[in-house]
């Protein structure tokens, strides 16, 4: 082997090592990507939970006020 052929291989590998991890590059931000929006989910469905839980105690609020204004007419 001269050293064009070694200069020849060389380059073929290295050009396969860069190949390789781009694509595992690609790999990582699709997962993060993923990840991303299942945070996203997860933090809507905990959002809802809240606002409805708000929702709920305004109404009970309202009703007690409601009883108390009645009760003191």
């Amino acid at each position: 082997m001269d050293a064009g052929d070694a200069s020849t291989l060389l380059e073929a590998v290295t050009a396969a090592f860069w190949s390789r991890v781009m694509e595992l590059h690609e790999v990582v931000l699709a997962r993060n990507n993923m990840y991303l929006a299942t945070v996203i989910c997860r933090r809507r469905r905990v959002l809802a939970a809240m606002e409805a839980q708000v929702q709920a105690i305004r109404r009970r609020l309202q009703e007690e006020y409601e009883v108390n204004i009645l009760l003191n007419w």
